[in-house]
């Protein structure tokens, strides 16, 4: 074949010269749905699987350990500070660990998508090769490994913004500890609430992370692979080869060795 030959068939192999932005542009536009769509994934999920479950387990362990707490108010509030925060800090624990796949949809979904761009641009490479010299490659491409999220670091703040213990003398128990029962009960709910929001942004923030670091890693990988196949078949690698059938079969060898070491790296 000659090189004004082989110059024509390397160009309909690697196809128009936007390959590289217009992959550029279909990651970015998949990490932006995917970012995009995270907050509002991880807030459905969350208040689905815990927000009213978990009000209702915190509420029933108050009403059976309300009881046998200090009489003064002073001392009740920060016994009720002191039990919620544990309470909460260890059952929202358990949820973010339990839940730790679930909310990694839209990370999963977004690699998936990018996955699949890789993939039809190797099949798209050995179609064309198969129907120029009739050489059949393998094109399974290795999966994109993904920058695990870190899982939230849980911690829970003040109960009650006021200074209550100012004015714990002038509470007179014996008549409102029942009306300090139920605030503490109806207060329950808000702090579930306002906890679960600060999870879900701290799990959002992680997964953000993680999907930018997908898609730099799908358009490295995209670049990589073009620019590999751009210089196997260039004209002097050709010339160099003992055949047609035997450079190609090379090529595709580089390919899988690019994604393999990707794949460990």
């Amino acid at each position: 074949m000659r090189k004004e030959e082989w110059e024509q068939v390397r160009e309909e192999i690697l196809g128009s010269a936007r390959a590289v932005p217009d992959a550029q542009l279909q990651f970015h536009l998949l990490a932006k749905h995917a970012t995009a769509r995270t907050r509002p994934f991880i807030e459905s999920r969350l208040h689905q699987v815990a927000f009213r479950p978990l009000c209702k387990t915190l509420e029933a362990r108050l009403e059976e350990e309300f009881a046998g707490w200090p009489s003064s108010f002073a001392s009740l509030l920060s016994r009720y500070e002191q039990w919620l925060r544990i309470q909460l800090r260890e059952e929202l624990s358990a949820i973010s660990a339990a839940e730790h796949a679930a909310v990694l949809e839209p990370l999963e979904d977004m690699r998936r998508q990018c996955q699949g761009i890789l993939q039809k641009f190797r099949d798209q490479l050995a179609e064309k090769i198969s129907r120029l010299f009739g050489v059949k490659l393998r094109t399974t491409e290795t999966e994109i490994e993904v920058v695990p999220p870190r899982a939230p670091d849980i911690s829970v703040g003040r109960i009650f913004d006021h200074n209550w213990e100012l004015v714990s003398a002038l509470i007179p128990m014996s008549l409102m500890r029942s009306l300090v029962r139920r605030r503490f009960v109806e207060k329950v709910e808000s702090e579930v609430f306002k906890n679960l929001s600060r999870l879900t942004s701290q799990w959002e923030q992680s997964i953000i992370a993680s999907i930018r670091s997908a898609e730099k890693a799908s358009l490295r990988r995209f670049e990589e692979l073009l620019e590999t196949v751009r210089h196997l078949l260039s004209t002097e690698s050709v010339e160099g080869s003992v055949s047609i059938h035997n450079h190609l079969e090379q090529l595709w060898a580089e390919i899988e060795n690019l994604s393999t070491k990707q794949q460990q790296a």
